[in-house]
């Protein structure tokens, strides 16, 4: 039998960390955190998720910055990111599918839409 599903959840909120990390694990996923470019780095090298979730507003960085420079890591460079958003305006929605982004995921999803947008990316 395959291994989990691996998913690197970055955001600057722990609660926002504990939320997703609780839906994700419920639905079978293995879940690791990060809270900065740093520790996001640091993670996914060391784990080679088969996902990130990513918010995309971030204290120091934001989220289309970020996944620049991880996608600019040659390991990571095929490994999906899913932006998280409160922002809910088609212009901002649009933004959200900065380079590497496979789609957004509404912080205001409820626990079973956040589930099925991460199953159309990763299964």
């Amino acid at each position: 039998m395959a291994g989990k599903k691996k998913i690197l959840i970055v955001d600057d909120a722990k609660d926002m960390l504990s939320l997703y990390g609780d839906i994700l694990t419920k639905a079978g996923y293995e879940i690791s955190t990060a809270q900065d470019l740093a520790a996001c780095l640091r993670a996914a090298k060391a784990i080679m998720p088969d996902l990130i979730l990513m918010d995309i507003v971030m204290p120091d960085m934001d989220g289309g910055a970020m996944a620049r420079q991880v996608l600019e890591e040659p390991q990571l460079s095929a490994i999906p990111i899913v932006f998280l958003t409160s922002m809910i305006s088609p212009e901002e929605a649009s933004a959200a599918y900065k380079p590497g982004a496979r789609m957004y995921i509404s912080k205001a999803s409820s626990p079973s839409e956040i589930v099925s947008r991460v199953k159309k990316v990763i299964g």
